[in-house]
């Protein structure tokens, strides 16, 4: 008993410290910069490195490790070696002069050094997703790490809207060069700040649903006040989605929301006059929100066929440059190297484009197509462990669901914007989807 009371305290240690790092990873500009993914990267590879060393000495813990599906880990471990291969002095292999990027190395990456940053980049977000599974196997816990992170990503709302609503928009007590109207919080880009209070949105939305429609279905009075306080925030978190003025960022997240509320409510047996009613509830509060913050939103409405055909123009030139290296990519990180190969009008000269402005397409540029798909494949894998857990009550069915919303939230979103490539939207998701996985293995009941 006294091994299994000190296993659980490290546990739980490790979940605070953990909690910590997806808290503290988003107040230095996202983590949005080269040195900045340096000392989140080596803090995450500490946190594993001490909960890894714990385990050894506890033959409890050590059989749950890892999640038992080989094919993920596989795809992981390739995708993660392809990186390696990307940097590696292959020379001859490479495409000649004819191509028009003979000139730029022996690698297959065009800047090496930023895709050895990727890797470690890519590294740290698998890490962040097995400590979440490792520390999330406990139910109780897991729900306590939901609930922790639902007020961490509602204080980064109320902090936005604070300085959003104050007309102090500065970005951590700096002038903002970008986005001076819109509610962004510590990050530069607004897309990605609203992509970041949408997780919590989802998040929130879970909590909510699980505390009603959860507790009818398992014969257990709704837990009221949790419900109010996770609608609160999330009221809090829709205010904010609509003061950054991101029209795919609001219908990403309210997306997602949806999918939450509906996966709960289709399988609550709760009757058609509790599910009316809250979904009454939800659409009064939206609208009085709307009220108060959807105007820029309203107004840039006016502007989507503009911006579409701006990045109609984009997209096709991405697809240019994926056609020069359809199976090698140039490199991960490598984008804003190799667009200026395929730039030309009608896309703006006078921006740099540093981004794909979707995350697939900007896979499928720095890794190759083939690797590109085999990163969605990881997504598809935990679709499929996500959806055969809603059949479980309790928190598996909580897990399941907030990760499917989350997974529809982002990949929504990510049409359009390059959220996902911010990094501490990255481990937020990361942490998420280790956590669901977690608690959908059927573990520790």
């Amino acid at each position: 008993m006294a091994i299994i009371g000190s296993s659980l305290r490290r546990n739980d240690i490790m979940a605070l410290l953990l909690i910590a790092l997806v808290s503290l990873a988003p107040i230095p500009l996202g983590s949005n910069r080269p040195s900045l993914w340096a000392i989140t990267d080596t803090l995450v590879f500490a946190v594993f490195f001490a909960q890894t060393l714990m385990r050894v000495f506890d033959k409890d813990e050590r059989s749950r490790f890892l999640p038992n599906n080989r094919v993920l880990l596989v795809l992981f471990a390739f995708i993660a070696l392809w990186h390696v291969v990307q940097i590696l002095p292959l020379g001859s292999i490479l495409p000649g002069p004819e191509s028009g990027i003979g000139g730029y190395g022996q690698t297959i990456s065009l800047v090496p050094g930023q895709t050895v940053l990727m890797l470690l980049n890519f590294l740290a977000y698998g890490v962040v997703f097995i400590l979440a599974f490792q520390i999330g196997q406990r139910p109780g816990r897991a729900h306590r790490l939901y609930t922790w992170t639902g007020y961490m990503i509602g204080a980064f709302g109320l902090y936005a809207l604070y300085n959003y609503a104050v007309g102090d928009n500065a970005l951590l007590g700096f002038s903002r060069e970008f986005y001076i109207k819109d509610a962004a919080g510590t990050f530069i880009n607004r897309n990605n700040f609203a992509t970041f209070l949408g997780l919590g949105l989802v998040l929130n939305t879970g909590l909510v649903a699980d505390a009603i429609f959860g507790a009818l279905k398992e014969g257990r009075r709704p837990q009221v006040m949790t419900a109010l306080v996770h609608a609160a925030i999330g009221a809090l978190l829709l205010a904010g989605l609509l003061a950054t003025h991101s029209r795919m960022g609001l219908f990403a997240s309210v997306i997602g929301a949806v999918v939450v509320l509906a996966l709960f409510a289709i399988r609550s047996g709760s009757g058609a006059r509790i599910k009316v009613s809250g979904v009454v509830l939800v659409l009064i509060g939206v609208a009085a929100i709307a009220l108060l913050y959807g105007q820029g939103v309203l107004e840039r409405l006016g502007s989507s066929q503009s911006s579409l055909d701006v990045r109609t123009d984009l997209y096709a030139q991405v697809l240019e440059l994926v056609s020069l290296r359809p199976l090698l990519g140039f490199g991960a990180g490598a984008f804003e190297a190799a667009f200026p190969l395929v730039h030309h009008l009608p896309v703006s000269p006078d921006l740099l484009w540093d981004k794909a402005h979707n995350t697939y397409l900007a896979l499928f540029a720095e890794l190759g197509v083939p690797m590109g798909f085999l990163a969605i494949a990881i997504i598809a894998l935990l679709i499929g462990r996500f959806i055969s857990a809603l059949k479980v009550d309790g928190v598996a069915r909580l897990g399941a669901a907030i990760s499917l919303g989350t997974i529809v939230q982002v990949g929504l979103h990510s049409l359009v914007d390059f959220s996902l490539e911010i990094h501490a939207v990255a481990l937020l998701l990361a942490f998420l989807l280790g956590l669901g996985r977690a608690v959908s293995a059927g573990v520790r009941k």
